[in-house]
């Protein structure tokens, strides 16, 4: 569901989508917490948003360039690495 609202709701739903990045996905990850079933799932779900090259861009764009706004795209990326 949440990968449907970024491809088509990107641009209506901004600010909702960094929110959902910074304080749900991206805590997750970081979080010695989280059950590994929790860390799994959010794994595939970024899986799935990193398969479109545009949506990648698009966070990086919005996100990390704007200086408004929380660094998106390089959290995602550290978290990851």
């Amino acid at each position: 569901v949440f990968n449907s609202l970024i491809v088509g709701f990107k641009d209506h739903l901004k600010n909702e989508i960094g929110v959902f990045f910074a304080k749900i996905l991206l805590r997750i990850l970081g979080s010695s917490h989280s059950s590994a079933q929790h860390k799994q799932c959010v794994l595939l779900l970024l899986q799935s948003v990193c398969r479109q090259a545009q949506t990648l861009v698009d966070m990086f764009l919005n996100y990390d360039c704007n200086i408004e706004s929380v660094d998106i795209f390089e959290r995602m990326v550290n978290e990851l690495s």
